[in-house]
């Protein structure tokens, strides 16, 4: 061999020890390739599920906000509307002035489509009972409604009306409907009462 020309070991790779070194380095690097891949992968997966469940929070509070207004609005309305029925009812068995009785009676013809818009709301965005207590409240309220629109033209025409315009029973029936929609709406909601 001739001095200071590299032998044929370093020609062809170096000694053992080089290759051991350079197969950890690369061992090495592929190890943290894969490491950060799996990594990232991973991580990737916890923020999509994060995100979900941000969305899928953020849908069921949207909701719940929707249901809020609408059930209150709706209970609102009807708790109007029955009180102007009642009130009406009151006029008709104190012999009000047929204007009073007509303003008494279109009142509360103007009050029921308010109370029918909630109603369909609360059958379209809540549960199906709280849909059903809100119906039928829509239901009594309408019976009531009519009941006073019909003393009124029986009045007008100066024919006898029957007292009292709306029986204790639906007056009753009444309380109890917007007492179940209350119901209905606390436990959709979670609300402890």
């Amino acid at each position: 061999m001739v001095a200071g020309a590299p032998d044929a070991k370093a020609k062809a790779g170096g000694s053992k020890e080089s290759r051991a070194a350079r197969d950890g380095a690369i061992g090495a690097v592929a190890g943290a390739l894969v490491g950060a891949v799996t990594a990232g992968f991973f991580g990737y997966l916890i923020a999509h599920d994060q995100n979900q469940s941000q969305a899928a929070q953020a849908q069921t509070d949207f909701l719940r906000t929707q249901r809020e207004s609408i059930y209150a609005g709706l209970i609102a309305d009807a708790l109007t509307l029955q009180t102007e029925e009642s009130g009406c009812s009151a006029e008709f068995a104190n012999r009000d002035s047929l204007p009073q009785l007509a303003a008494c009676a279109h009142e509360v013809e103007a009050l029921l489509p308010k109370v029918f818009s909630g109603q369909d709301a609360a059958e379209i965005i809540g549960t199906a009972s709280t849909g059903t207590a809100a119906n039928k409240l829509g239901t009594d309220l309408a019976t009531g409604e009519g009941a006073v629109v019909a003393a009124y033209q029986r009045a007008a025409k100066h024919e006898q009306v029957v007292l009292p315009v709306l029986s204790p029973t639906l007056l009753h029936q009444i309380v109890s409907d917007r007492l179940g929609v209350i119901g209905g709406a606390r436990r959709e909601l979670g609300v402890k009462g």
